[in-house]
């Protein structure tokens, strides 16, 4: 999958994240403001808790706008086999077991695959550890308590 591509469909599943957060707020917002979840005594509060609902909702709606920005706003860079892993980089690993895994460097929205190419940030361990290095470097990142060594095999 060409870079260009990746991003375009990044763009796309965040946009329908948000659309369906908006749709969520509206709809809490409406719970939290009919009139049969009105407080009757002190002990009633699924108006109260809906309110809180929707502020959650309005943060993370608020994330997803950043994360769309961020995106829109990336430059995708050119790489080759003497180039340093950045930002916009498609990164293939090879595993200890010589499982064949590819990452891609963004800016935000870690963890989300698609087409068998996971995105990972450079805050993400992971991330860090990979920032800078060339092809043929090794990296060993702690992910769920296990030691994972990954060797870099190419940079797109």
């Amino acid at each position: 999958m060409n870079k260009n591509e990746l991003l375009k469909i990044i763009i796309e599943r965040l946009q329908a994240d948000y659309s369906e957060s908006v749709n969520a707020i509206n709809e809490t917002a409406e719970i939290a403001t009919h009139e049969e979840n009105i407080a009757k005594s002190k002990y009633d509060t699924k108006s109260i808790e809906a309110s809180y609902l929707v502020e959650g909702q309005l943060r993370r709606n608020a994330e997803l706008e950043e994360e769309i920005t961020s995106y829109q706003a990336m430059r995708i860079k050119t790489f080759d086999q003497n180039s340093r892993v950045l930002l916009s980089a498609l990164i293939k690993v090879e595993d200890e077991d010589g499982k064949i895994i590819q990452f891609f460097m963004g800016p935000q929205a870690g963890g989300m695959i698609i087409d068998s190419v996971q995105l990972i940030t450079p805050r993400s361990p992971l991330g860090q550890e990979l920032l800078g290095k060339y092809v043929g470097d090794e990296v060993c990142v702690s992910l769920d308590n296990e030691l994972k060594t990954y060797k870099i095999i190419s940079l797109s």
